[in-house]
């Protein structure tokens, strides 16, 4: 019984994982990676325009007083090409990435001040890394950045609002840019994205 019981919990957490990826916000667009050279340079760009995307927002009962919660997650998409002639490295070859969502200042409440960075800045991801290629010590590659998004909304009639989304992309191991080298290859994109709420 103890057995079966395992097998279930099991299975659900998979099947809760999968349809957490399958209705994830697919941003337009992806982050371009090229793995050259035989030692496995990785030079990462970004190609992502300013969209539309929607959100789910969950309400939360507590004591009579109903919070609105967006709870939901946004995909980003590795466009990997691999010029190195390698099946495998030793070491990993990873982009490190940081995503920040930034509210419009004139949609955001200054007041009270507690808070106020959270309300601003309502999505922060920092200093996450992902495998762009496959390596003994760091695993399969991945060819999807999945960023969580949660943050609570000060009423349940706001319908959608603009935010500016920061993406910043550094190449595992030193490279060129523009002919520069022996710097690490950073990549910085400002997306506007014109967001809509969905309650459930």
């Amino acid at each position: 019984m103890n057995r079966i019981g395992v097998v279930l919990c099991i299975g659900l957490i998979l099947i809760l994982e999968c349809s957490l990826l399958v209705d994830a916000e697919e941003l337009e667009g992806s982050i371009d990676v090229e793995v050259k050279n035989y030692i496995g340079l990785v030079c990462p760009s970004i190609n992502i325009p300013s969209q539309n995307v929607t959100f789910s927002v969950e309400e939360i009962g507590d004591g009579g007083e109903t919070t609105y919660m967006v709870n939901d997650t946004l995909e980003i998409h590795l466009n990997i090409t691999d010029s190195s002639g390698r099946k495998s490295f030793v070491l990993p070859r990873s982009v490190m990435y940081s995503v920040v969502m930034v509210r419009s200042f004139s949609g955001s409440a200054l007041f009270p001040i507690r808070g106020i960075l959270s309300r601003l800045i309502p999505v922060r991801v920092l200093m996450k890394s992902v495998n762009v290629a496959d390596s003994i010590l760091g695993g399969k590659k991945s060819s999807t950045i999945i960023i969580p998004i949660k943050y609570e909304l000060q009423s349940g009639n706001i319908t959608g609002e603009d935010m500016t989304l920061y993406i910043v992309v550094m190449g595992f191991l030193p490279g060129d840019v523009n002919d520069i080298e022996g710097i690490p290859i950073v990549a910085f994109e400002k997306i506007e994205l014109s967001i809509s709420y969905a309650y459930s």
